[in-house]
């Protein structure tokens, strides 16, 4: 067997034990680069004790790649090799949990390394006592009209050591490649598999939350610009996978804030892409109102756990309200998955293999609409009898149902809302917590481009009706106003709201509301019975009458406001 050779120098000697260092080495379709990233490691001046190659379901000939150094290697390098996509977090995670060193670093395999990068790493470590470290970083493109360029890799020029938790929320910095200890790593917990993006950076702020880190100010580390990498990847994706990284890891950000942590999350959120991709006020980063909500991890299982089915129209008011929840991916009507589910829903037969087929397409084709889209559940319009209802609840026994009301007519005898799998939209503020997700209401007027309509506004006073009725008058208050922002000539809302701030002992308000109710129809009746019944407390009995004379002169043969007119005298 030949001797292998490194364009990077003699291999160096192997580990002791107290700095044994595993290298591990995600790779997927890396075919052009795998090769020049293990030789660079084989050339390092402190040679690894082992080196792990972790391929997510390649299908070119990175695999022959690999196959080709472990024969060379049998010793030094292993593999790991998924024949389904793991995605990057659980990737890296199963490199991690096969470790054995002492210290572990991570290098995909599309960059590469400069000699002495491991030596000056411990040597670094040993000196400070700190537990990680990292190195300057060289930027190098691949492609395009900048191939051959080289800059320094932002945050490491004249990078920092020590509390640098500020630094990489910010984007001041970002360690890649860094050498860390195995204990803390797998204390951290590894990389989120929850998260279709943006991982590195989630790790790196729960470990820098609690570690200090060392920095060598040596270019150690070459990171390829190619057409491949994250930073080609669709800007809105981006902002949504990185706003969860925040949202995650509020609670630390608070910690780490002198000022409000509010604050330091928008900073951090305007600091994640330049000016394309990113909506402007002003000429500034606009920070979406969605960043102040808590952190959903992304969830959809073959049996349909995070799968929501809405049966309805539509243009339903009640879908848009879920539709626009920034957690919800809401899919096309006529999306390949609601197209297989037809087909399958009109077969006259069908077997448990046909099911189990069905269920696989649309469980692996709205998990890839979720990871691209940076979303955490799927949401499918579809107008459904009851036979395609039943069918769907026997193929995705964990998934939820929201039904409109006006659509759905039969919900007492339905088997999936006695099991708490379904909800009638009667009041969209227990939806969100019937789907495991944070209420999303935004404050304020609408949005341009985002307007809501009459429509909108007459179901949140039904909302706020059903509201008042179980006794909280709070929410009942808000649903009216924010359907007297939506539409101001909703005179039901007005007169509603008119009724709580009575019992808030808030009098003159409550006659305004009423006033504004009468001013555009002057014989609305429930409007007309409050005015009365206010009134009459006052001792205003004059005034009730005349109010009462008005309405019977239009409306003669309501005996219910004759009885009131009788009692006013």
């Amino acid at each position: 067997m030949r001797k292998p050779v490194s364009r990077y120098g003699p291999p160096g000697a192997v580990n002791n034990n107290e700095f044994s260092i595993s290298v591990i080495v995600p790779a997927h379709n890396d075919e052009a680069f795998i090769g020049e990233c293990l030789d660079s490691i084989l050339g390092q001046s402190l040679r690894p004790k082992e080196i792990i190659i972790c391929d997510d379901n390649s299908m070119d000939a990175t695999r022959k790649i690999i196959a080709d150094y472990r024969s060379r290697f049998p010793e030094l390098i292993h593999a790991i090799l998924h024949d389904t996509p793991m995605g990057c977090a659980a990737n890296f995670n199963s490199g991690i949990h096969a470790a054995r060193g002492k210290y572990v670093s991570i290098v995909a395999a599309d960059d590469y390394w400069l000699p002495e990068k491991l030596e000056r790493e411990v040597a670094k470590i040993s000196k400070t006592g700190c537990r990680w470290a990292y190195s300057a970083v060289e930027v190098r493109w691949q492609e395009g009209h900048d191939a051959g360029r080289q800059a320094p890799f932002w945050g490491t020029v004249d990078g920092r050591s020590g509390a640098v938790f500020d630094d990489i929320l910010l984007r001041r910095l970002s360690p890649r490649n860094f050498l860390i200890e195995y204990d803390i790593l797998h204390q951290a917990g590894g990389f989120d598999e929850a998260l279709g993006m943006y991982e590195d950076w989630d790790l790196k702020l729960r470990l820098s939350d609690s570690y200090p880190i060392a920095f060598v100010p040596e270019v150690g580390i070459i990171y390829r610009q190619h057409e491949k990498g994250i930073s080609r990847a669709d800007a809105e994706r981006q902002l949504a996978e990185a706003g969860k990284v925040l949202r995650k890891n509020a609670g630390i950000v608070s910690r780490h804030s002198s000022d409000d942590s509010r604050v330091l999350q928008e900073a951090a959120f305007r600091h994640l892409l330049p000016s394309n991709g990113m909506e402007t006020v002003h000429g500034s980063k606009q920070v979406p109102a969605w960043l102040a909500m808590p952190y959903v991890p992304r969830r959809l299982t073959r049996r349909g756990d995070g799968l929501i089915f809405f049966i309805g129209y539509p243009q339903s008011g009640a879908l848009r309200l879920v539709a626009e929840h920034p957690d919800i991916l809401c899919v096309e009507s006529d999306c390949p998955a609601r197209q297989v589910l037809q087909d399958f829903a009109n077969m006259a037969e069908s077997d448990t293999g046909t099911a189990a087929g069905v269920r696989s397409f649309v469980h692996a084709y709205y998990q890839k609409r979720l990871v691209t889209s940076g979303r955490s559940r799927v949401l499918q319009p579809c107008v459904a009898g009851h036979e395609r209802l039943e069918f769907l609840q026997q193929l995705f026994p964990d998934a939820r149902f929201l039904c409109d009301p006006i659509q759905y007519l039969d919900v007492a005898t339905d088997p999936c809302i006695r099991d708490g799998r379904m909800m009638v939209m009667y009041e969209s503020r227990m939806v969100f917590e019937f789907l495991d997700l944070p209420p999303w209401f935004p404050e304020g007027e609408p949005q341009e481009g985002n307007q809501m309509t009459a429509e909108d506004a007459v179901m949140l006073i039904a909302e706020g009706e059903s509201c008042f009725a179980n006794g909280d008058l709070s929410a009942a208050e808000r649903l009216f106003r924010r359907a007297l922002a939506v539409d101001g000539n909703a005179l039901d809302a007005h007169n509603n709201l008119a009724v709580i701030l009575w019992q808030q002992g808030d009098v003159a308000s409550a006659l305004k509301c009423l006033a504004d109710v009468l001013a555009r129809e002057p014989v609305h009746r429930e409007s007309l019975q409050n005015t009365i019944r206010i009134l009459h407390t006052l001792g205003e009995v004059e005034e009730c009458e005349a109010l009462l004379d008005r309405y019977i002169a239009v409306y003669p043969g309501d005996e219910e406001m004759r009885a009131m007119m009788d009692a006013a005298r």
